[in-house]
């Protein structure tokens, strides 16, 4: 594990070793839990990953997407 430091106020400061205190963890802990959600939250919000690997999926399909749709519903 990588240490790292970092400036926060010192309202922040308190905050974080009372919500540390009150849920068992050390401030460290609750630091790396907030990162870990925070990653998790942004993972979530990113399409452009999914957006680079579907890109031009339709190239080459002549017709209108409604019209695909409807030509696969009918199969079932």
């Amino acid at each position: 594990m990588v240490r790292t430091l970092i400036s926060i106020s010192e309202r922040d400061k308190r905050w974080l070793d009372t919500y540390s205190r009150r849920h068992g963890q050390s401030a460290a802990e609750t630091v790396r839990e907030a990162i870990r959600r925070l990653r998790e939250a942004d993972a979530r919000g990113n399409n452009d990953d999914l957006l680079a690997e579907t890109a031009g999926i339709w190239r080459g399909r002549n017709g209108f997407a409604d019209e695909f749709v409807d030509e696969i519903r009918n199969e079932w």
